[in-house]
């Protein structure tokens, strides 16, 4: 809660109480105060007041009968788990029931012939075992990070759903043709795919709050420092500034390890001379973002690491020129590689190959982004942008720690920003980042 003086005054025998309006301000730290106190009034008299605006996680009260007043001094509509119960009356379900039991439901319901077609996420076959790298934006087989991978109890029914109807019915009285079992996240990702005004705000704030991370953890940076105070700086500001967190676990790189791509153990310490490369984002209000930045440990690019950094800039910022309505991100990272061959080839002063491509440039331009850092796994990458899309435009070059690429040798260099594509182009939700040269380094000595 915030230290604002402001207070709201509300009356519970108020006909025009604007609960909806009250919770609002509450979330924003206003202190609540409730009048016409009466002896018996409990903290379920408040939760049962403002219940039909919202889900309330906690209140904690503090009754002053002299003044007649309650003072709600925490009040918040944080997320909540919902249960059953919270199921209906907080997420408007008809049904609740416990996963387990989906066998028994979904019999019943086959059996009344009221449904033809069954949408879900869970998977049609056992769930693999976790991944060490669940958690983090790094498992991107699934484009997402926070996405469960489903109940295996359901998911074997489903299975033996699917089976049996394609062999002639389950247990008898399914007959083969008459239900379709139909994945629920392509639905759901043509709806989360483009975003309302107010989901851009969102995501527009969280790349703010991410930016000024950045800039703290530019300033902050010096040699002998670790990886891991890069890493906790970052995820100090964020919180600072009202975000949940770290929207993922955070690349910090410094020297070699940029050439890793999904390196995250963020423990070396930063050595003078070297660049540090770090991949991180905030999430708020349940959106992500998503930005990359590459700087010098010591505040100041040598000639080559200039060279390198300058090749990459360029390419990204054409990249997000082309990032327009019915362009896509198939088409933009064409582009890019074909960019930043041409720059390795100048900068090399040899012809590069594709081969050698695909060591220097390993990876896509960009993803979709939104409630997940790579939102909407089933959206394909050549489907045509639209107004309202976010994607992320994030080119890099990765040079070998070998002899042949001479002063070169161990650059590993990306630059990534968020894009929201607009009517009017591509709108940058991630500009507190400094990017420039002359930026970084101003904000590192300053």
């Amino acid at each position: 809660m915030t230290n604002r003086e402001e207070e709201v005054a509300i009356d519970l025998d108020d006909d025009n109480f604007d609960g909806e309006m009250i919770i609002e301000e509450a979330v924003e730290g206003w202190i609540v105060l409730v009048t016409n106190v009466h002896e018996e009034l409990t903290e379920e008299d408040l939760i049962e007041k403002f219940a039909e605006y919202g889900p309330i996680k906690n209140i904690h009260m503090n009754l002053d009968r002299r003044t007649g007043y309650v003072k709600v001094e925490h009040f918040n509509t944080g997320l909540i788990e919902a249960g059953l119960e919270g199921a209906k009356e907080v997420f408007g379900a008809d049904h609740a029931y416990p996963i387990s039991s989906i066998e028994l439901h979904l019999h019943d319901l086959l059996k009344s012939k009221k449904i033809d077609t069954i949408f879900t996420n869970l998977p049609l076959n056992q769930a693999n075992e976790p991944s060490l790298l669940d958690g983090t934006h790094i498992n991107t087989v699934s484009g997402s990070a926070t996405h469960p991978s489903g109940n295996v109890e359901a998911s074997d029914f489903l299975s033996k759903l699917r089976i049996k109807k394609e062999y002639g019915g389950f247990g008898g009285w399914l007959s083969p043709n008459r239900v379709k079992v139909k994945p629920l996240g392509t639905i759901i990702d043509s709806l989360r795919n483009i975003k309302s005004s107010s989901e851009i705000n969102l995501m527009r704030n969280s790349g703010r709050i991410a930016g000024r991370a950045f800039q703290a953890a530019m300033r902050a940076t010096k040699p002998g420092m670790t990886e891991h105070q890069i890493h906790a700086t970052l995820e100090y500001e964020v919180k600072m500034q009202m975000g949940t967190g770290l929207s993922y676990v955070p690349v910090v790189a410094s020297g070699k390890n940029a050439l890793i791509l999904h390196y995250v153990q963020n423990l070396q310490q930063l050595k003078d001379g070297d660049l540090l490369l770090v991949d991180a984002g905030a999430e708020y209000g349940g959106y992500a973002s998503d930005i990359t930045r590459t700087w010098p440990v010591n505040g100041k690019f040598s000639p080559a690491q200039r060279e390198v950094y300058t090749a990459v800039l360029k390419v990204q910022k054409e990249m997000i020129k082309k990032s327009v309505i019915n362009a896509t991100l198939d088409g933009l990272q064409y582009e890019t590689y074909e960019m930043l061959k041409e720059e390795l080839s100048r900068i090399l002063k040899r012809t590069i190959g594709s081969r050698e491509m695909n060591t220097l440039y390993p990876h896509h331009v960009g993803h979709y982004i939104g409630l997940d850092v790579h939102d909407t796994a089933s959206i394909s990458r050549s489907k045509p942008l639209e107004e309202g899309m976010c994607i992320t435009i994030e080119p890099g070059i990765y040079i070998p720690d070998t002899d042949e690429y001479g002063i070169y040798r161990g650059i590993g260099i990306r630059i990534e920003d968020d894009i929201c594509i607009t009517k009017d182009g591509p709108v940058i939700l991630t500009v507190e980042a400094p990017k420039e040269i002359e930026d970084i380094e101003f904000t590192m000595n300053n």
